[in-house]
């Protein structure tokens, strides 16, 4: 937030929203974060490292998908071969021996 007021970003789409939306970004922001990082803690003391760190590759194919599917986004050759890339390299990660 900090970084956008000092880039100058326009929030003038905050004025706009409804009471009950800003509510439901607030409630995502901090109990999406606080069960993300209880998440991501908890699985760092009992899986490595990398394998925990794979949502960090999974997410943007997710979102990718989703906007495909709710938004009717377009998704390009270039997209799908970038995910199918991950969804390998996060495979390859998770079966490796140790």
């Amino acid at each position: 937030m900090l970084a956008s007021l000092l880039f100058g970003e326009d929030w003038s789409a905050i004025a706009r929203m409804s009471v009950k939306a800003k509510f439901s970004l607030l409630y995502l922001v901090l109990f999406g974060s606080i069960v993300a990082f209880t998440a991501f803690n908890y699985l760092l003391k009992k899986v490595s490292t990398e394998k925990v760190t794979t949502n960090t590759y999974v997410n943007p194919v997710v979102a990718l998908f989703m906007g495909w599917a709710f938004l009717a986004e377009p998704i390009t050759p270039r997209a799908l071969l970038a995910s199918f890339v991950l969804l390998v390299g996060v495979f390859v990660i998770n079966t490796r021996k140790a």
